[in-house]
């Protein structure tokens, strides 16, 4: 291109200068929404007229990169109140200048790196912003060394040497205003002082000079506020003599670990909300602590029948409790489905069955001999897990692997076991060709699906008679019909590998064999050992024309240039892992070809692995 705009950039960082020091100059530049608004007009009048450039249209796309750079002046020349839209602007602006570039040369143009001296200047700008999230009003010493660090962000930016690249645009944007910030929070009010009095539901702080960001309020919001009215709400509820009782203190003590894990969450530690929080929470946990050690003194003066109820209950829950961890517990069967390993999961679905009727008679008994205990949220919680959760997940396992529901009395088209029967059957209907016959890979694949389909099937079988007590023998026909294909697939495949012949000599030419194996015995190409050379396709002479083009500086060069060459094909039985196959070679000879290819020797261009063959027929 003729353009280059890099002549302006020592202007440009005039302009940036400027603005960061909030000289007069700065100043008196425009508004950024009215340049703003001017450069977004322009940008969409040439952005309808890029849409019409292809590649070589020079004269036209340097037309439009000096409309760019008029574009470009008029919005640095109004960076001193930069904000998003402004810098939105300029980074559209940048990338339709890289893209009259790229279609009119044909070539790529890259988004510039930002430099040293943007990156330092990020950097900055992001420890400001997090000492500007700690800083408390009123604290001067700590605001003028935030307000130090910006300027040194601002100055910075302006020695950078890549103005164009998105990273200083937005740092541009962030540095704006960023000291008014800093002034603004040291002039705040001090947070008020947190209420006296026992906490109540609904409490909240009194309002702040300034409110928390989105981030750090909907953290107070979803992780204090609800969980201090249901604890401020439920804890004058609570008889003393429960809050003896570890169950019921854990539940308010995790409570107060829930709201101190929200107060942590906040970034900004030191704003009067968050403050406020830590202050009424520090009431409520010693409201809290003092109820539960009236708690306990009510518990060790009850009667001694009591305590030993509860000692009895705790201990046969403590039983239960230790039959499984739900957090740890699992109950699924993963591959491989074989019918030794589906048995024994049978026997422990069983186990479990077992398990969650005798866990739901012991928790029942537990509620006939202490009706007082029996509402106790432990009782609950463990006549829940055998009553519902753990049958809930020994169902899902049972639907997951075979598809039956847990009562065995529907079927339904999921399941990993009748999946794999399903990918069988769909095996079955192959369109068995030559050509899949003689890909070993496919037929292995083939009948892994056919194998593991009939063992699907008998494990089926297997687990509904030891489960559910029936039997399915058309699940053994199915497994019988799949072993029986796969056997058909293995017998047809060796057909076929058998007759498996080398392609037709094209030519017997003894020169040009010797030439083409000593290029093969070039180590460069990798071939292997062979057993038998073919030459398929005798030498023919080849010609295309190439084509290229680069931009040096002012001026766009192309050049043109035809490439000649002889080309044939040859057939190796080669070694490929444990046997031979055919394997198809591309030689080249090159005449002319600008110096992109080796010329005046023959080179391997192509190698493609073909049919597995027998030695026997190696020579046929």
């Amino acid at each position: 291109m003729v353009v280059s705009w890099r002549g302006h950039v020592a202007a440009w960082t005039a302009v940036v200068v400027a603005v960061v020091a909030g000289d007069a100059r700065a100043q008196a530049q425009p508004a950024a929404g009215q340049a703003v608004a001017q450069a977004r007009a322009a940008l969409d009048g040439i952005e309808a007229e890029v849409g019409r450039l292809k590649q070589g249209d020079l004269a036209p796309g340097n037309a439009l990169i000096n409309r760019l750079v008029e574009v470009r002046r008029a919005l640095y020349a109004a960076s001193g109140q930069a904000d998003e839209a402004w810098g939105a602007a300029l980074k559209r602006l940048e990338r339709m200048d890289r893209r009259i570039r790229e279609v009119c040369t044909g070539k790529p143009s890259p988004a510039p790196e930002p430099d040293e001296a943007t990156r330092q200047a990020l950097a900055i700008i992001e420890e400001v912003e997090a000492g500007l999230r700690q800083l408390n009003p009123g604290e001067g010493s700590k605001a003028n060394g935030l307000v130090a660090r910006a300027g040194e962000a601002k100055r910075l930016l302006g020695t950078s040497k890549t103005l164009t690249c998105d990273a200083w645009i937005d740092a541009c944007v962030q540095a704006t205003g960023l000291e008014a910030r800093i002034r603004a929070r040291y002039a705040e009010k001090p947070a008020a002082a947190a209420p006296q009095g026992p906490p109540t539901p609904g409490e909240r702080p009194p309002a702040a000079p300034r409110p928390l960001s989105a981030s750090d309020g909907w953290a107070l919001r979803q992780g204090f506020y609800p969980v201090w009215d249901d604890a401020t709400a439920a804890l004058p509820r609570t008889e003393a003599a429960d809050l003896g009782l570890k169950r019921f203190a854990e539940r308010f003590r995790g409570d107060v670990r829930r709201m101190l894990d929200a107060i942590k969450a906040v970034g900004e530690q030191a704003h009067p909300d968050v403050q406020w929080c830590r202050q009424r929470l520090a009431a409520f946990n010693e409201l809290l602590e003092r109820r539960i050690g009236e708690g306990i003194d009510l518990q060790q003066a009850r009667h001694r029948d009591r305590l030993a109820a509860v000692e009895d209950v705790n201990r046969r829950l403590a039983e239960l409790q230790a039959f499984f961890d739900p957090k740890t517990f699992s109950c699924g069967l993963e591959a491989p489905y074989t019918v030794e390993r589906v048995a024994a999961w049978a026997a422990d679905v069983r186990k479990w069955q077992e398990v969650a009727r005798a866990g739901q008679a012991e928790v029942q008994e537990i509620e006939a001999r202490y009706p007082a205990l029996a509402k106790d949220p432990a009782v609950v919680d463990v006549g829940r897990r055998f009553a519902h959760w753990l049958p809930g997940q020994v169902g899902q396992a049972i639907t997951a692997v075979t598809g039956w529901a847990p009562d065995g009395a529907r079927r339904t088209q999921a399941g990993k076991l009748p999946e794999l029967v399903a990918r069988a059957e769909a095996a079955t209907k192959a369109n068995l060709g030559d050509d899949l016959l003689t890909d070993d890979a496919w037929v292995g694949q083939c009948l892994t699906e056919l194998r593991e389909g009939a063992e699907a099937a008998l494990a089926l079988q297997r687990f509904g008679k030891d489960v559910f007590g029936k039997d399915e023998p058309a699940l053994a026909r199915t497994a019988a019909r799949l072993e029986a294909f796969a056997q058909g697939v293995e017998a047809r495949g060796q057909k076929v590998l058998a007759g498996t012949r080398m392609p037709r000599a094209a030519t017997s030419d003894a020169a040009l064999e010797r030439l083409v194996r000593d290029c093969l015995a070039n180590p460069e190409y990798g071939v292997g050992k062979f057993e038998r050379l073919v030459i398929s396709s005798a030498p023919r002479r080849e010609t295309a024309v190439r084509r290229d083009s680069w931009v040096d500086g002012n001026y766009l060069y192309i050049r043109t240039w035809t490439e000649e060459w002889d080309e044939m094909q040859v057939a190796l039985a080669e070694h490929v892992g444990e046997h031979l196959r055919i394997v198809y070679y591309t030689l080249k000879l090159v005449h002319r070809s600008a110096g992109m290819k080796p010329e005046g020797r023959w080179y391997v261009h192509q190698r493609i692995e073909s049919a597995r063959i027998l030695p026997e027929n190696v020579g046929k």
